[in-house]
């Protein structure tokens, strides 16, 4: 049919279509083959995808058994049960660097000094495995997408004396890069989470001063490929770099302060949730809400939402709390209705993308 409709015509029927459905059209001819793995046409289809959250569930206390959820936006919302296509041992846990363009950057930590990275497209079950060398102890991860160059690219800083290292997809390698802030800085820790927005990573880091630690925004441009520094709240600079996490919430970048460390973060307390209204200004920082969490609990943001979704965990026995939505602003709840302790979180947007990689 193809033959008797205008290029135009068949690129917007394509572009309707699922991921999946997409993966099995590039067997019907070879033209179609290479429309579809095209870099063009698989940045347009992006565009065209709905978003979605995807959640790793913990559905045991006493194992790693976990499957990863993937739940369509309310207000009717359908939840999937996704089986990952790489290996999952009981032995390991798995944690979200970062969904980007529908590429899912996972960390695979074993019971063992043995980690790998793992970029995966949960749409058309494809993915690539990184692993680390056991005698690198990491310090930070980040995973951003250079749009100038459509690449993702992979951050990692590690021991000794904050070496970094960069690794790019279209490269397929990792490569040295240049971390200026070394000497300046002095001794760095940096929080386990991270966040990508306007083209950059960014961290919560704790630096050393006369004045004692001081804790302060570390990014780093992805296209770039060069760190900046950027300014918290003056009320979050002297907080421990425990209780801080740097997220995304309504597109706006944004930090997480909770009255307690891991694992009591959160319990029977509170969580605070500042917002930068305008970016990189750091006047325009303000305090959103408090998240009451009387069970206990873990805060996920979202970017497209002004929703935040909250996990509260039952430690008594073996029970577990189901995943909750909550408005910070009015404070409204909704249970969703999941079984089992959400690990971790990202928001994920179906997309083709390492179809055209080998």
């Amino acid at each position: 049919m193809s033959e008797y409709l205008p290029v135009a015509i068949v690129e917007q029927i394509l572009l309707k279509l699922s991921p999946i459905t997409l993966l099995k059209l590039t067997l019907v001819s070879k033209s179609w083959l290479l429309f579809i793995q095209s870099d063009s046409f698989i940045s347009l289809h992006l565009q065209h995808s709905p978003s979605s959250l995807l959640l790793c569930i913990s559905t045991n206390t006493l194992s790693a058994q976990w499957s990863l959820t993937n739940i369509t936006p309310s207000p009717s919302p359908t939840i999937t049960t996704l089986q990952p296509p790489f290996p999952a041992p009981l032995s390991c846990l798995f944690r979200f660097l970062q969904s980007l363009n529908g590429l899912v950057c996972l960390i695979q930590k074993l019971f063992l000094p043995q980690q790998a990275i793992i970029l995966w497209n949960p749409s058309i079950g494809r993915y690539l495995t990184l692993q680390i060398p056991p005698i690198e102890e990491i310090e930070a991860l980040g995973f951003g997408f250079d749009s100038k160059n459509n690449d993702f690219k992979l951050i990692k800083l590690f021991n000794p004396d904050h070496q970094v290292e960069l690794y790019s997809l279209n490269e397929g390698a990792w490569r040295a890069i240049d971390f200026p802030h070394r000497q300046e800085l002095g001794l760095v820790r940096f929080s386990d989470t991270r966040c990508f927005l306007n083209g950059y990573v960014h961290w919560i880091a704790e630096c050393s001063t006369q004045e004692g630690p001081k804790v302060l925004l570390l990014k780093f441009n992805v296209e770039k490929e060069k760190f900046r520094k950027m300014k918290l709240p003056r009320e979050l600079v002297n907080s421990p770099i425990s209780r801080l996490e740097v997220t995304v919430i309504e597109g706006c970048l944004s930090v997480l302060l909770y009255d307690g460390a891991p694992p009591l973060r959160g319990a029977n307390g509170w969580c605070d949730i500042w917002m930068m209204r305008a970016y990189d200004v750091a006047e325009s920082w303000i305090k959103i809400g408090k998240v009451h969490m009387p069970d206990g609990g873990h805060v996920f943001g979202v970017s497209t939402s002004s929703n935040v979704f909250v996990n509260w965990s039952n430690w008594s026995g073996t029970e577990f709390s189901s995943l909750h939505s909550m408005d910070p602003n009015t404070q409204k709840v909704t249970d969703i209705g999941i079984p089992g302790r959400a690990i971790t979180a990202c928001e994920y947007t179906g997309s083709l993308v390492l179809l055209n990689k080998t």
